[in-house]
């Protein structure tokens, strides 16, 4: 009767330890809960912009800390989403009014007109629509141009870009100088004409890791899967998104963040972030 005793017991501790943590055991504050700031867009329904522009959310607004419910994250961009067109299709006119299109080319080829210029876009373009600037986007392949789209507000006084701004991996160098392991280059940054954020490309060498950090109340860090699966630390959480995922890292200045790379493989994503406006630089970095 004692060893019954004893090995329920020991039985008990160990399934409580291996107890997967509920919503109440969660401090948004202190201990978030990451898996609300990870996320695909397959977990939403689609749809349909500028005529036939098909969008998946996948980060919408809501709060930074303790968001109403999964990906709901945002307070500075209004939307993040995967994006895709058929092949030969092309959008109907549009103007942005109140906001700007930044989209980064995750596969395909086509072109994007506006202010009596047409630039052909391919994988590993970037763009940016500035507001008031009537456009828009065809894909003249045979397979579908895939996207990641985000739509920025701007602010009252914003004077936005007379033309459409196209940047690609080649247009600027590389830099050595992120959080560790990674190399980067910087296709969109404020003096680019976007109104608040900045897209970079990073590309994480093979059994390397970033450096652990955590960002303050003011920062918008999105990082966002595109050529391969991507490896990440959330806090004390170990995640892995596919192509087309993304997390947000949660501006409590208390939740950490790390990129790791545990393949023999390069690995390629982007980030794109918001900073407080006392820690923008004047001039694009080297």
């Amino acid at each position: 009767m004692f060893f019954l005793i004893m090995c329920f017991s020991i039985s008990a501790s160990a399934m409580s330890q291996n107890k997967k943590p509920q919503k109440g055991d969660f401090d948004p504050f202190e201990n978030p809960d990451v898996d609300m700031y990870v996320n695909h867009w397959k977990g939403s329904r689609p749809r349909v912009t500028h005529g036939e522009l098909i969008n998946w959310d996948i980060f919408t607004q809501g709060k930074h800390i303790d968001p109403p419910y999964k990906g709901a994250v945002l307070e500075y961009m209004k939307c993040l989403a995967y994006a895709t067109m058929r092949p030969g299709s092309s959008t109907i006119p549009v103007t942005p009014d109140g906001e700007q299109e930044i989209y980064y080319v995750i596969s395909g080829e086509g072109t994007v007109s506006g202010g009596s210029k047409t630039l052909s876009i391919d994988k590993g373009s970037c763009f940016l629509i500035p507001e008031g600037m009537e456009f828009t986007i065809s894909n003249t392949s045979d397979k579908i141009i895939e996207f990641i789209h985000v739509i920025e507000p701007t602010r009252e006084g914003f004077k936005p870009n007379d033309y459409i701004l196209l940047n690609d991996e080649d247009t600027y160098p590389l830099r050595s100088r992120g959080h560790g392991g990674n190399v980067e280059t910087i296709l969109l940054y404020t003096t680019d004409g976007t109104a608040e954020f900045e897209l970079w490309v990073k590309w994480a060498y093979p059994l390397m890791s970033s450096s652990a950090h955590m960002h303050t109340p003011g920062w918008e860090h999105i990082e966002v899967a595109i050529e391969n699966d991507l490896t990440f630390f959330l806090g004390s959480e170990i995640r892995k998104i596919p192509i087309a995922g993304a997390y947000m890292v949660p501006p409590n200045d208390k939740t950490t963040h790390m990129d790791f790379n545990a393949t023999d493989e390069i690995k390629k994503f982007i980030f794109i972030i918001r900073k407080p406006v006392d820690e923008r630089l004047d001039e694009r970095p080297n």
